[in-house]
């Protein structure tokens, strides 16, 4: 009986390996997986830093060139130039052509 017992013994002490073998093979693929989207966030997230940096940059010189102007006094001439371009406006006098053919922008 004991060769028994032991012959059951091994069989149980390899299934309980191949268990374990099981186990550690997917959380290291867990682990592998989570790395992998880690580093996609990662890249994700530089592109993004990039992007605002270099909006931040373009901010930082826009307003300089406005503090420049402010301080020339020339707040007219800026607020003329925001009126035509951002808002469409045109002075009184002012004749102004729109292309309308087809195809054309």
């Amino acid at each position: 009986m004991k060769k028994k017992a032991t012959k059951s013994g091994a069989a149980g002490k390899q299934f309980n390996s191949f268990i374990l073998t099981v186990a550690i093979i997917a959380v290291f693929g867990y682990f592998i997986m989570t790395f992998i989207q880690l580093r996609i966030d990662i890249k994700e997230r530089n592109s993004e830093i990039s992007r605002l940096t270099a909006e931040y940059n373009r901010k930082l010189a826009e307003n300089e060139q406005i503090q420049g102007i402010i301080d020339n006094g020339n707040e007219s001439d800026y607020f003329e130039i925001i009126a035509r371009e951002q808002h469409g406006y045109i002075m009184p006098d002012e004749r102004v052509y729109y292309d309308s053919t087809p195809g054309v922008y």
